[in-house]
């Protein structure tokens, strides 16, 4: 999994408000890279305790029907 760009990361951190070195953006990125096989793995298990909630594919029409199931 390749993932963001380091110049995506920047532009990410840029609109939250967080002015970061290249370095850190470089570090932020290859942490990203090293985790995000877990990450996925982990957001493959079902949590059939919890509520259903809106998956970011259907999260546009989730919010335009006003954020109601």
């Amino acid at each position: 999994m390749t993932g963001p760009s380091v110049e995506l990361f920047g532009a990410m951190a840029s609109y939250q408000g967080y002015e970061l070195s290249a370095d850190r953006i470089a570090e932020a990125v290859e942490t990203h890279r090293a985790i995000s096989e877990g990450l996925e793995a982990l957001r493959r298990i079902p949590l059939s305790y919890l509520e259903p909630v809106p998956e970011p594919s259907s999260a546009i029409g989730w919010i335009e029907r006003g954020a109601v199931s």
